[in-house]
């Protein structure tokens, strides 16, 4: 039997048990839905198995697993909870969905959309997220030089466990980076976050993906590029233009 803590205040201790009962037998009814967005991106999170003419939302809970530990509150009777975090980032569409807006790196985790009339029709909406983060390894300033960052690509999502090699980061012609190269070097990857080491060379422009794949292949992508500009010769040369530029996008 799961029990599932919701954090609210007055919260209806008798809506409370009916939701502790009903949650162990009804594992085989439950909508699940995936999500893969990046940091930024407005969402609306479906709520499926319930139609207007059902509910006017009025009964409609949308919670929201942190992790296995943490449950939170969001809406409650159709209205988002103003003693959540995020209150000003959230909004319920017409149809119940769930509307986040600006999401960041602590959204990451599962939602259940549940109509307490009849918990057996929960829709449980995976969301994850992917970002790059960059860190220089080298403290010298000398822009005559080329100086390497490290990249660190992250997934973010419910459990906190990836498969190993299911974060790769490849070049622009697709080709995979592993071990060590012209202008890169592969770290590996550690639970969630893969780390690639690569050179920001004055004089050429590079780019890099980072890919989270499973089984059935690329779900999401990031990509960070470098673009350098060098002036011909002689006293302009302290005009050294780098440009780094990260983006993202999602893969459907």
């Amino acid at each position: 039997m799961v029990c599932i803590v919701l954090i609210g205040n007055n919260f209806n201790l008798e809506r409370f048990f009916c939701c502790f009962l009903f949650t162990s037998g009804i594992r085989g009814d439950i909508s699940y839905y995936h999500l893969y967005q990046r940091p930024g991106d407005d969402v609306l999170l479906p709520c499926l198995q319930v139609s207007l003419s059902d509910t006017r939302c009025y009964d409609i809970y949308w919670l929201y697993d942190k992790d296995q530990w943490r449950t939170f509150l969001d809406v409650r009777d159709g209205e988002v909870e103003k003693s959540s975090p995020r209150a000003a980032r959230l909004s319920l569409h017409t149809d119940c969905s769930l509307i986040i807006n600006n999401i960041t790196a602590e959204d990451g985790g599962q939602y259940v959309c549940r109509y307490m009339k009849d918990p057996t029709r929960d829709t449980q909406v995976l969301m994850f997220l992917l970002q790059i983060q960059l860190s220089s390894s080298s403290t010298d300033t000398d822009p005559n030089k080329d100086e390497e960052v490290t990249l660190s690509c992250s997934l973010l999502k419910f459990n906190g466990w990836c498969k190993p090699r299911s974060l790769r980061w490849v070049d622009e012609t697709g080709a995979e980076l592993v071990g060590e190269g012209d202008g890169f070097k592969y770290e590996g990857q550690k639970n969630c976050t893969s780390y690639l080491t690569v050179k920001l060379q004055i004089e050429h422009s590079r780019s890099y993906t980072c890919q989270y794949v499973d089984r059935t292949g690329v779900k999401i992508e990031a990509h960070y590029s470098t673009v350098s500009s060098v002036p011909p010769t002689g006293e302009d040369s302290f005009l050294i233009k780098r440009n780094i530029i990260v983006f993202l996008c999602s893969i459907w």
